[in-house]
């Protein structure tokens, strides 16, 4: 009896487990594909979908997979793709998991990947896609561009202070200014700081913090600040 006990109760566990896991893998938000990877000669060729979520077809707009190739489900895209082959086919045969982010050209998305083998000659992926997040990075690295030309052509010196690390960014055209080649100055506060003359520091800082207090879109102050050559210069910041 106590041996039936123990049964019963390590099925019971069992059933427990499994429903679990199965709540976990329909309701996660990322998308998740169990397959088979193909090889020919020890290259991966192909790989067929065993099992996906619901967030898999969500994502993609990609349905009834399972039991197809994926060369199937997207022609063409061992053709446009061949590093998402050699990734998958190295995981399943090393089982060294690896995470990445990859444009898929066949499906026009960018993704961001996690494989991990859970058994020879196959792999699990487990993603998200960002395609829309790639888009905002590849606009702000344009506007910074276009910011960085205007910034050029009008001779004016610029600089990002992050409050939380205490670094600052210098452009080349402000460290010009006042006489040094880029690799002159680091980037932290205290750069800045010490060359601020002494008689203008402290109410320069005092301008600078309220500015920060008061969350002012706009400041602006005149101070004197040292040049390489130990003169000072009238500085007007915005």
């Amino acid at each position: 009896q106590a041996l039936k006990d123990q049964r019963q109760e390590a099925e019971t566990a069992l059933k427990e487990s499994e429903k679990l896991y199965r709540s976990l893998f329909e309701k996660m938000m990322n998308g998740y594909a169990y397959c088979r990877i193909l090889f020919d000669r020890n290259k991966p060729q192909d790989f067929i979908y065993l099992n996906v979520n619901q967030a898999f077809e969500t994502l993609t707009n990609l349905k009834n997979v399972v039991g197809k190739k994926v060369s199937e489900v997207i022609p063409g895209i061992r053709e446009t793709d061949p590093e998402l082959f050699d990734i998958c086919g190295r995981v399943a045969r090393t089982g060294i998991p690896e995470t990445f982010e990859m444009y898929i050209e066949a499906l026009s998305m960018w993704f961001s990947i996690s494989v991990y083998r859970p058994e020879k000659e196959h792999f699990v992926a487990i993603f998200d896609v960002i395609t829309e997040r790639k888009q905002t990075e590849e606009k702000l690295r344009e506007a910074l561009l276009q910011q960085n030309e205007a910034v050029k052509a009008a001779n004016v010196g610029l600089w990002d202070w992050d409050l939380v690390t205490n670094k600052v960014k210098y452009s080349a055209e402000w460290k010009r200014q006042i006489g040094y080649e880029e690799h002159e100055i680091s980037d932290n506060f205290e750069e800045w700081e010490r060359r601020v003359h002494p008689e203008d520091l402290e109410p320069t800082l005092q301008k600078i913090q309220h500015s920060i207090t008061e969350a002012q879109q706009y400041h602006e102050t005149e101070f004197r600040f040292r040049h390489k050559n130990g003169s000072y210069r009238w500085i007007l910041t915005q």
